[in-house]
């Protein structure tokens, strides 16, 4: 398309969704407010930031870049602040941006065998260093050690590592945690940040092992290889703000490929999956080696956050914030699916940006502000890691102890409306009672989500403001459907989870239906606005893990 009318374009959609704001009447309190966050306007923001034309909001790319420049038109046009940097709603940050070249390779050898692996197929592999990054990715017969779940948990009496010598190594361990149906031992069924991938990388690396690989299994993952396949499809972004130890190679092994290297130092992977539930397992050096090689190609490039601030009304407290974000980036170009190679990310997350836009459209309506100013963040790079949100939380615009908390829009509802609610982190903040108390005034009930062994706490932006201390949550809707099963419910997420996560099907669809999303955005008006009217401060729970952090925040 010629570049004027990717411009207008953009024109028209900022000026026809900036027309029906002026059009609405101005409201002086919430509840006859919130009319106006409807299906047309999540709808319109959410088609044009799930369009072909923005190319999967790629971070770094044209499609990512028109994406930030729209959010920040649609704040403009709102009459928010620009709270972002130099008088911008822009905070921009630099990725190191990694990209595969040619084929990789990976192999595994025994003293009378080897077994090569089909990248993308059987593994994925590369980079897991932060800094002094390398076109060449090279492990030359680098002995391979079996680790269990690569956990360290004193608190559960968990070391899967016991002094080991692991330097110079790769380590092969199992994604999750021990399986248990103990509630007092890893918290049952919860899955707890040591199950995330991000921790297991990050101890191995402390360990002093080259690289790692997990074992990837549907049931201990939730999704399928097709979503590790597609996101290892596509470029990888290294913060330079990150500083969390980093090794030279990591990435995931099918279950099939596993038992075929496994086999190699006459193991089978049912016996190492036995062994690895016990609290006695010790690391397993399998007698042999692997080399493997990636080229890639290495460049800077920026994304930004979208800042956008809608001043409190109280003298004092208009100088402490409450944060409402999501996240604007997805996939970008990638790996074709059924001809098709770009991951539009509707759902994920162009609709909870749409569904922000839409409530910050409803409070700008408001004729009274809130005591607290609300800070609206369109978070970068999510899909990349978390590094948007990260960047932000440890490098704020405003004071980071004035932020009383935050709250995500990362999950969507188009299958109608819900009887019950879900706030990933309920349990953790002292913001329980309040959350409950408007959801009933909404005939609805917060109940706990129902697949813990998502981890979804550890998963979703707001994590970098709970690592920093900041009282955080995310909105995560519900399976109980109005008129249906729960379990027609669960299926329907279930479907979702297997089929449209990660892959260019994530598209806007005619059969949606966005009532419950309607409800639920305009349930999370009112949470947002009465924790940003309500006297006290928010905190995390005693004994949290988050805490302590908080506490030497005041």
């Amino acid at each position: 398309m010629h570049p004027r009318s990717w411009c207008l374009f953009v024109f028209l959609y900022v000026s026809l969704t900036s027309l029906s704001f002026t059009q609405s009447a101005d409201r002086s309190i919430l509840p006859s407010s919130l009319a106006s966050i409807d299906t047309a306007i999540i709808l319109a923001h959410t088609r044009f930031l799930a369009d072909d034309l923005l190319e999967g909001r790629g971070v770094g790319t044209r499609g990512g870049d028109l994406a930030i420049k729209y959010i920040a038109a649609q704040f403009q046009a709102l009459g928010l602040t620009p709270a972002g940097e130099n008088g911008t709603f822009l905070q921009t940050f630099e990725l190191t941006r990694t990209r595969t070249i040619g084929t990789p390779s990976l192999t595994f050898r025994s003293q009378s065998t080897s077994i090569g692996l089909r990248s993308l197929e059987d593994y994925t592999g590369g980079t897991r260093r932060f800094t002094h990054v390398q076109d060449r990715i090279e492990l030359r017969d680098v002995d391979v050690v079996f680790v269990g779940y690569g956990i360290e948990a004193p608190q559960y009496q968990w070391d899967d590592y016991k002094g080991a010598d692991l330097k110079g190594k790769l380590l092969l361990f199992l994604s999750n945690e021990p399986t248990t149906t103990d509630p007092m031992f890893f918290e049952g069924r919860t899955r707890l940040y040591t199950g995330r991938w991000t921790y297991k990388y990050e101890i191995a690396a402390r360990k002093g092992a080259i690289g790692a690989l997990i074992i990837h299994t549907d049931s201990s993952t939730e999704y399928g290889w097709n979503v590790v396949r597609s996101g290892a499809s596509i470029d990888k972004f290294i913060s330079p703000a990150q500083t969390v130890e980093s090794f030279q190679y990591e990435g995931w092994l099918t279950q099939d490929a596993a038992q075929k290297t496994l086999a190699l130092a006459g193991h089978s992977f049912a016996e190492l999956y036995q062994r690895a539930q016990r609290r006695d397992f010790r690391p397993i050096d399998l007698g042999i080696k692997a080399s493997a090689s990636t080229q890639q190609s290495i460049r800077t490039v920026q994304t930004a956050n979208v800042v956008g601030l809608l001043p409190g009304s109280d003298d004092t407290k208009r100088n402490e914030y409450v944060i409402l974000m999501g996240h604007h980036d997805h996939l970008g170009i990638g790996l074709p699916v059924k001809g098709d190679s770009i991951y539009n990310g509707a759902i994920d997350n162009a609709l909870g940006v749409g569904s922000m836009l839409a409530i910050a459209q409803c409070y700008a309506a408001m004729s009274h502000g809130p005591r607290r100013s609300i800070l609206f963040l369109a978070s970068g790079a999510e899909e990349a890691g978390l590094l948007g949100a990260a960047y932000y939380a440890t490098h704020p615009t405003v004071p980071p102890d004035r932020i009383a908390a935050v709250m995500n829009i990362d999950n969507a509802n188009i299958w109608g409306p819900t009887k019950d609610v879900h706030f990933l982190g309920k349990g953790k903040t002292t913001l329980d009672p309040l959350l409950e108390s408007i959801v009933r005034s909404h005939g609805r009930v917060v109940v706990s989500h129902p697949k813990p062994e998502l981890g979804s706490f550890y998963r979703m932006d707001h994590l970098g403001f709970a690592r920093v201390g900041i009282p955080a949550l995310s909105f995560y809707g519900g399976y109980e459907h109005i008129g249906k099963t729960m379990e027609w419910g669960r299926n329907k997420h279930d479907e979702w989870e297997q089929v449209f996560y990660h892959q260019p099907c994530d598209q806007v669809d005619a059969w949606w239906n966005l009532e419950g999303q309607v409800e639920n955005m305009r349930l999370v008006a009112e949470i947002v606005l009465a924790i940003a009217n309500q006297e006290e401060m928010p905190d995390w729970v005693q004994g949290d893990e988050f805490a302590g952090v908080r506490a030497r925040m005041k």
